[in-house]
């Protein structure tokens, strides 16, 4: 692991603003650690448009995508092309107004059932 956070390290001086620069030193950190955990051999490989893939000694090929905001980090993975941004939201903003922009009434629906799902099986699971 050591030679990929050295990798990292070189690859991040191009980055000339402090912020940026350790914002992408912890995404990158952060999904080196978690695929140390579930693979024992890899590569990132980029394709030909500029994106990021791991591709392991199974032959097996993952795409990913990796965000972060203020302290917080999202790392996804899929064997299909995936995306994903986080933005941490200042108390001031309502998210109401925020969800009513981007989700649909049915989209939010089934999120609240799959929250409430989620609720009772918490609730059960710390009663037994």
């Amino acid at each position: 692991m050591l030679g990929t956070i050295n990798n990292v390290l070189i690859h991040c001086n191009h980055i000339y603003l402090d912020d940026r620069r350790k914002k992408f030193i912890f995404r990158r950190v952060a999904l080196y650690y978690i695929l140390n955990q579930y693979l024992s051999d890899y590569e990132i490989i980029i394709d030909d448009n500029g994106k990021p893939y791991i591709f392991t000694e199974e032959d097996l090929k993952y795409h990913f995508s990796l965000s972060a905001s203020e302290n917080y980090c999202a790392i996804s993975f899929s064997s299909k092309e995936i995306g994903v941004d986080i933005e941490v939201i200042p108390s001031k903003i309502k998210t109401s107004e925020i969800i009513e922009c981007f989700i649909k009434e049915h989209e939010l629906e089934y999120m609240n059932d799959i929250m409430s799902e989620q609720l009772v099986e918490e609730s059960l699971n710390k009663v037994s």
